[in-house]
C-alpha cells in the first residue's frame, strides 16, 4: 500500500501507545510492569497489547531523549527501572496532542457535512 503524501488524517497506533505512555510517566514516574497495568487509565486493555511492547516503546522513547530511567534497588523485591519524563518528552506530548487535536477538529468538520447532506438526502426521499 503506497504512502499518500499530503494525508492529514493518518493516526498510528503505535504513536498513540506512545503519548499514552509519556502522560502516563509525567502523572508519575513508574517502571514498565505498572506502566502495562495502568494504561487501562486510558481504555486500552493491556491484555490485547502484543507481549512486550510497552517495553519497546519505553527504549525507543529513551533512545529519542523523551525519557529517562534509573535502576531503583531500594526496598524489597528486585531491582525496578524506574521512567522519568524530559523536557524534550514534555514538548513532544504537547505537540503530538496539538497535531491530533486539528485532525480531530477536520474529521469532525467532515461528518457534520456529511451528516448535513445525508440529513437532505433522506428529506428528499420522505
Amino acid at each position: 500500500m503506497k504512502k499518500r503524501k499530503g494525508c492529514i488524517f493518518r493516526i498510528k497506533t503505535w504513536e498513540i501507545l506512545e503519548s499514552v505512555v509519556l502522560a502516563l510517566i509525567m502523572e508519575t514516574p513508574d517502571h514498565g510492569y505498572s506502566l502495562v497495568e495502568r494504561i487501562s487509565e486510558f481504555g486500552i486493555n493491556p491484555s490485547v497489547l502484543e507481549q512486550g511492547v510497552i517495553y519497546r516503546i519505553l527504549r525507543n522513547l529513551e533512545q529519542r531523549g523523551l525519557i529517562s530511567s534509573k535502576w531503583e534497588t531500594e526496598g524489597s523485591g528486585a531491582a525496578k527501572r524506574i521512567y522519568n519524563i524530559s523536557e524534550e518528552g514534555k514538548t513532544y506530548l504537547i505537540n503530538f496532542v496539538g497535531l491530533e487535536r486539528e485532525k480531530v477538529k477536520k474529521l469532525n468538520e467532515i461528518f457534520i457535512k456529511i451528516d448535513t447532506l445525508l440529513k437532505k438526502e433522506s428529506e428528499y426521499e420522505s
